[in-house]
This record gives C-alpha cells, sequence and structure tokens, in this order.
C-alpha cells in the first residue's frame, strides 16, 4: 500500500490541486459574477457564445481536476507527485502565455489589438444577487468530492 507520508501529503495538496486549475476557478468566478450584457461594441459577441465558452473553459478545468486528482491519488512517492504537479502546471500556462505574448505585441499587431480589446471588455457585476455565493458551493463541493476520492483511493480494502 501506500506509505502514510504519500497519504498525508495527498490530503494536504487537495486544495492545491484545486487551486491550480486556473480555468475551472475563473468558471466560477464568472459564474457567480458576471451577467450577460449585450456589447454594442462587439455585436459578434453574443450570450450562446458567452455561455458556450465559459461553459467550455468550465469543463476544460474539471479534466484538468481529474487528470491531477488521478495522477496525485495514484502516486508513489512524493517526488514523483511534485513533480507531476510541477509538469502539469507548466501545460496549463501554455495558453496564458500565448495570449500575454499576444497582448505584448510579440507576435502580430492584429493579435495585440484583439488580446488588449478582449482584456479590457467588463461586464456588470451580479455581486448582489444570490449567485454570489455559487463559486463558494462549488468549491466546497468540489473539495468535498476529492476528499471521499482520497479517502476511497487509499482506505478502500482492496480484497473484499
Amino acid at each position: 500500500g501506500t506509505i502514510p507520508l504519500v497519504k498525508a501529503t495527498q490530503f494536504l495538496l487537495i486544495p492545491v490541486a484545486i487551486g491550480i486549475t486556473e480555468e475551472l476557478l475563473i468558471s466560477m468566478d464568472i459564474l457567480s459574477k458576471v451577467r450577460w450584457k449585450k456589447l454594442d461594441d462587439y455585436p459578434q459577441a453574443t450570450r450562446a457564445k458567452f455561455f458556450i465558452a465559459n461553459t467550455l473553459r468550465g469543463i476544460d478545468g474539471l479534466i484538468w481536476l481529474f487528470v491531477i486528482g488521478s495522477l496525485m491519488f495514484y502516486a508513489v512517492d512524493i517526488l514523483g507527485m511534485f513533480l507531476n504537479f510541477a509538469a502539469l502546471q507548466f501545460l496549463q500556462s501554455v495558453d496564458n502565455t500565448a495570449f500575454d505574448m499576444a497582448k505584448g505585441g510579440y507576435l502580430m499587431k492584429s493579435l495585440e489589438n484583439v488580446a488588449t480589446k478582449v482584456s479590457t471588455v467588463t461586464l456588470p457585476s451580479q455581486r448582489t444577487t444570490w449567485r454570489e455565493y455559487v463559486d463558494t458551493v462549488i468549491l466546497f463541493s468540489l473539495l468535498i468530492l476529492l476528499i471521499i476520492m482520497w479517502a476511497v483511493v487509499n482506505f478502500y480494502d482492496k480484497d473484499v
């Protein structure tokens, strides 16, 4: 079986696993804080595109969380676990790096303009509604789910 130090490290890394899934955290934040509003300057930006993009971002985050959790829960040593975390964090940051390069003007002028526009667009807040707590509910639900999964992986009697 897994040695106790590895089990304890896995348990302590559960909140970190959620925290490094940027796309999932951004999706939860948007879900709880932002409401759709038509943007007069961008007629091609529609409600459907807004919801599809954020749904796909959330699914992407959940898939990353599943991959991170799987690698973490089945790790046999601490070094391997941390190396997996580092590698996955690097892979997750590639798209953000590409966006930052475009915004900084390192790619093409047209990409710089689009990236700058994307980063300056704002939508109305809905922090005064019940939805402001959705991100907290989702976060704690994921935390409880991962703790249950960790317990099943580490303590379920496989000989039964």
